[in-house]
């Protein structure tokens, strides 16, 4: 039949937190002290408030609506003046941060004679050239 768990299994249990939408933290007719114990149930990570609406990050992060809208269309947000040019990074840099997985792929991908003829023989050929 039924089982009942022994107290050591909830011990071993990591705690579940309560997940309150952001809605019902904009809407709720709370006192302030209730409110304000919520706050700190939210602070002790007991609850879980998300998805949070796009006014209630803003209003977090101390930012204008308008700036988060602007940021989000204009991609990482990084750069939120809107001229649509956008910070890129070296082939060098890239291949730098690079594993040596992505790197094999890549090589695989591109040509082993392409890597060859355009990035490494045009560096060794001046010295080719010179010990002789």
């Amino acid at each position: 039949m039924f089982k009942y768990r022994e107290s050591s299994d909830y011990a071993s249990a990591p705690p579940r937190a309560t997940y309150i939408t952001g809605q019902f933290l904009a809407r709720n007719k709370w006192s302030a002290g209730h409110r304000a114990l919520l706050a700190v149930s939210i602070l002790e990570e007991q609850v879980d408030p998300r998805p949070l609406c796009a006014t209630q990050v803003a209003m977090l992060c101390r930012v204008p609506l308008s700036r988060v809208y602007r940021a989000r269309r204009n991609g990482n947000g990084h750069r939120g003046n809107g001229n649509g040019h956008r910070t890129t990074e070296s082939l060098a840099d890239h291949i730098a941060r690079s594993t040596f997985a992505e790197r094999l792929e890549a090589a695989r991908t591109v040509g082993v004679d392409v890597i060859w003829d355009t990035l490494i023989e045009p560096i060794i050929s001046p010295e080719k050239t010179a010990a002789k």
